[in-house]
């Protein structure tokens, strides 16, 4: 989620939420896999509640993380927040010289969704990694690159000079003769 409140924004995600989309990618994932006698390994390698301590560790990282990349694009500083069930990066508000902001609700959301892949992308890495399967890791980690690119695609446009945010060709209420002259 996201909110702007005194020229911050604040990307917030809880512990409850992120838990929760972690243990159903795994699940996802974990239903495939099968031993040599093909008798399913869903109930070995599924990440659930029980792994709420690996996953708060992990979280804490993949937040340092993402901080990193949140810092590689915008120079006004960030914040992070890991504790007490959220986990959360505050970052100043870009705006123009009349107060007009620099985004739109659109890249909020398309540069959170982005975020929350990031941190759920590297916890889910590093379970694979943890029960003994680096080709799903592997998986990840190209994920997790993919991700990071667009992240840093949205943050560049959310934090693009102010004059690239608006270009007015003309007038719209004028019309012109082809020799240049105003109708």
């Amino acid at each position: 989620m996201t909110t702007v409140e005194n020229h911050t924004i604040r990307f917030y995600w809880t512990f409850p939420e992120l838990l929760a989309e972690v243990c159903r990618a795994s699940a996802y994932e974990a239903r495939t896999l099968a031993d040599e006698k093909g008798q399913p390994l869903a109930d070995r390698y599924t990440l659930t509640e029980d792994e709420r301590p690996f996953v708060e560790g992990q979280l804490a990282a993949a937040l340092n993380t993402l901080l990193q990349q949140f810092r590689r694009m915008i120079p006004d500083g960030c914040a992070v927040e890991a504790g007490g069930g959220v986990y959360a990066l505050t970052v100043a508000a870009r705006e123009a010289e009349d107060g007009t902001p620099l985004y739109g609700a659109a890249e909020l959301a398309a540069a959170d969704g982005v975020a929350r892949s990031v941190l759920c992308g590297l916890v889910l890495r590093d379970w694979w990694l943890s029960v003994g399967l680096p080709d799903r890791a592997a998986v990840y980690v190209q994920r997790v690159q993919g991700w990071t690119a667009e992240l840093s695609r949205l943050l560049f446009r959310f934090y693009r000079p102010a004059a690239y945010s608006s270009v007015s060709v003309a007038e719209p209420e004028k019309e012109y003769r082809l020799d240049g002259g105003e109708i």
